[in-house]
């Protein structure tokens, strides 16, 4: 038995097609933050369901949107009884494999999840150069000082290095700079990438 958890992003999606399927009951597949309000096929819910059913796996969402209305009701939401059971599973994660988003109109959070009243360019002034799990770091890897990171509903980015094994799976020359925030930041123990993207980062 184990828990595998899940970020989200069109990289989880293409991993999808190329596990190999198989049987594992007693695996728990648990997303590690919430998810988009309206359909899509990237839907943090569908990638978690996705994984599970290869596996014949147990599922588990998190569910709620991505991001709060403030750090305030974020908080009531996580004080909510099934969330604290939510939230103790996904911190009991085994294996972890989340990608990073930069904030280029190319991030599937920049264009389809940033709440209406937070801007790409106000992240980038406050230090951004990517996020993780929803959560927005600067060049060292560190949460910038924004409220956006205060209104996510995720595992916290400093609950990362308690999680045996976090998986960064994430490429592109465009994602250097969040990849190599997040190394530098010391929230992956494994990184796959690809080579144009790793000699960018080095």
């Amino acid at each position: 038995s184990g828990i595998f958890g899940l970020g989200w992003g069109g990289t989880l999606r293409e991993t999808i097609r190329h596990v190999r399927a198989g049987q594992y009951r007693e695996l728990a597949v648990t997303s590690m933050m919430g998810g988009l309000t309206y359909g899509i096929e990237i839907n943090t819910f569908e990638i978690a369901s996705r994984f599970a059913r290869l596996w014949q796996a147990q599922c588990h969402y998190l569910a709620a949107p991505i991001y709060a209305g403030t750090p305030q009701s974020r908080d009531t939401i996580l004080a909510q009884d099934v969330f604290e059971a939510a939230f103790a599973r996904i911190r009991a994660t085994d294996v972890a494999i989340l990608s990073a988003g930069d904030l280029s109109e190319r991030s599937l959070l920049v264009r389809y999840g940033l709440p209406s009243d937070v801007g790409d360019d106000e992240l980038a002034g406050a230090g951004a150069v990517g996020d993780l799990l929803g959560q927005f770091v600067d060049c060292d890897g560190q949460a910038i000082d924004h409220p956006i990171n205060r209104r996510a509903i995720a595992l916290p980015l400093e609950a990362l290095g308690r999680i045996p094994t976090v998986i960064l799976a994430s490429g592109g020359i465009n994602k250097a700079a969040v990849i190599a925030a997040a190394l530098r930041g010391k929230l992956a123990s494994v990184l796959i990438t690809d080579e144009a993207a790793a000699a960018a980062i080095l």
